[in-house]
């Protein structure tokens, strides 16, 4: 069965402020949210702003001789998830092929984890890593043949 990466999309995932999933559903004159929105935006921008400056996030293109970005930064999640215990605030690229550049993913870690850690120090909280989630979707070709 012939099949191709039609959309690759990494997440990274950090706990704000050390907030449980648990805090958030108590959080009733969401003081609390409006902080760690603040947080996420910040970081948010301050990851458009990097990108652009990694010599990863742009590749040579073989047709022009220019160079392109292959890669779109994605919106957060419209979903707290819970990860590890903690509620997982993230950000995400996405590329239309496989991402399977180890040098890129290293550079976007590093860039998402410095972007959280100065928007939280700049509203008084913290940023911790937790993870990354690869999402794929593959388009899959099938023939067989069958009795009619």
């Amino acid at each position: 069965m012939p099949s191709h990466i039609q959309e690759q999309q990494i997440g990274f995932y950090f706990a704000l402020n050390e907030i449980t999933c648990d805090a958030l559903e108590r959080d009733e004159d969401g003081a609390l949210i409006k902080q760690l929105d603040q947080i996420q935006a910040s970081a948010w921008q301050n990851l458009r702003d990097a990108l652009p400056t990694l010599p990863e996030w742009m590749i040579h293109d073989e047709a022009t001789g220019g160079r392109f970005c292959p890669y779109e930064l994605c919106a957060k999640d419209l979903e707290t998830p819970e990860v590890d215990g903690m509620a997982a605030f993230s950000v995400s690229i996405a590329r239309d092929s496989e991402i399977d550049d180890p040098m890129a993913l290293k550079a976007f870690k590093l860039a998402a984890i410095d972007a959280y850690q100065k928007a939280a120090e700049a509203h008084g909280g913290t940023a911790r890593y937790l993870s990354a989630e690869l999402y794929t979707v593959q388009h899959v070709t099938e023939l067989k043949r069958i009795d009619v």
